[in-house]
């Protein structure tokens, strides 16, 4: 596996889970 093709993978990863966990944020803030 090329550097690269990691980069892109973790960054991908990081965005996903990072989208995830902000929708997850903002729907359980704004029940308060």
């Amino acid at each position: 596996m090329e550097l690269s093709a990691i980069l892109m993978f973790l960054f991908g990863a990081t965005v996903l889970w990072g989208g995830s966990a902000y929708f997850l944020y903002k729907t359980m803030t704004s029940k308060d």
